[in-house]
C-alpha cells in the first residue's frame, strides 16, 4: 500500500476546475475509461492530485505538447504544472472574493431595510 503524505484527495468539482472539463464530461470519460484515474469514496468521485497531474501530463505528451516523455519531468514541464497549480489557487481565491462581495451586498441590503 502506497502512502500519500503530501498528496491531496480531490473531489469532482475540484477535478473539473483543474482540468476545465465539465463534471458530466468527467463522469462520461470515467465510464469509458478515458478520463483521469478517479474512484468512488462513498458516493463521491475522487482522485489523488498527483495522479490527476500525471494523467494531464500524459494527455499533453500524447498531443506532443510536452517535450519529455510522460514518466520524465523537465524543468519546463515542472514550471507548466506550477502555473496550473497557481491558476487553480487564483480561481479559488476569486471564488472566495466573489462570495464575500455577495455576502457584503446582502448585508448592505438588510441594513438598508431591503431584505431579499
Amino acid at each position: 500500500m502506497t502512502t500519500r503524505k503530501k498528496d491531496r484527495l480531490l473531489h469532482l468539482p475540484e477535478i473539473s476546475e483543474i482540468t476545465t472539463l465539465g463534471e458530466p464530461t468527467l463522469r462520461f470519460q470515467r465510464h469509458n475509461g478515458t478520463g483521469p484515474p478517479m474512484f468512488k469514496m462513498g458516493r463521491r468521485l475522487v482522485c489523488w492530485e498527483s495522479d490527476l497531474y500525471a494523467w494531464m501530463k500524459e494527455k499533453a505528451a500524447e498531443d506532443g505538447v510536452l517535450s519529455a516523455p510522460a514518466n520524465e519531468v523537465s524543468d519546463e514541464d515542472s514550471s507548466a504544472l506550477r502555473i496550473l497549480e497557481l491558476e487553480r489557487e487564483n480561481a479559488q481565491l476569486r471564488a472566495e472574493r466573489d462570495a464575500l462581495l455577495r455576502d457584503r451586498a446582502r448585508a448592505a441590503k438588510i441594513l438598508n431595510g431591503g431584505v431579499s
